[in-house]
């Protein structure tokens, strides 16, 4: 479990330093409304509605499940709202996006040793697309999320990390 542990941290690291989009350019970016699927920590849905040119909403709903980071299985119920800023770099195909967001867990914080119903979290994600085609991306996002209702002793951790690849169609 340990070596699968090290490659799921290691593998995005790399994929963070490969082009996979081929010849988009800056000038090519678009902002556009999609459904996808990320899987990783949480396996969640989630709805990209863009505001306008550079910001979008990302809403997911799905399961946080803990078992890639910890040897013990949590399936907790997941919803978070994130607000994000997208940013290709000028002359690029590297697009970025990051964004502040909210993440509710409808169950106890199986980390916490009182017992609560529910719990949220602040959210800081930071994401890359790796691949882009007309209605197809896949993007590698990392977010580092701090719980703060209740408040807990987060040992030996200040902040919690979601982590993954998500699958996503647009519409256009």
């Amino acid at each position: 479990m340990k070596k699968i542990k090290i490659l799921l941290v290691i593998i995005p690291m790399i994929a963070l330093s490969i082009n996979l989009s081929g010849a988009e350019t800056f000038e090519e970016t678009k902002n556009e409304k999609g459904m996808g699927l990320l899987i990783g920590d949480p396996v969640a849905v989630s709805v990209k509605a863009p505001v306008n040119d550079r910001n979008f909403w990302d809403f997911r709903v799905g399961i946080w499940t803990w078992y890639f980071w910890h040897d013990q299985e949590y399936n907790t119920p997941y919803l978070s709202i994130d607000y994000n800023w997208f940013f290709p770099l000028e002359n690029s195909p590297h697009y970025f996006y990051t964004g502040l967001g909210l993440a509710f867990f409808l169950s106890d914080n199986p980390k916490d040793v009182n017992d609560y119903d529910a719990c949220a979290a602040v959210r800081f994600p930071i994401g890359r697309q790796l691949y882009k085609s007309e209605d197809f991306s896949i993007i590698f996002e990392v977010a580092p999320i701090y719980q703060f209702a209740p408040p807990y002793d987060a040992k030996p951790y200040i902040f919690e990390l979601n982590a993954g690849i998500m699958f996503r169609h647009y519409f256009n």
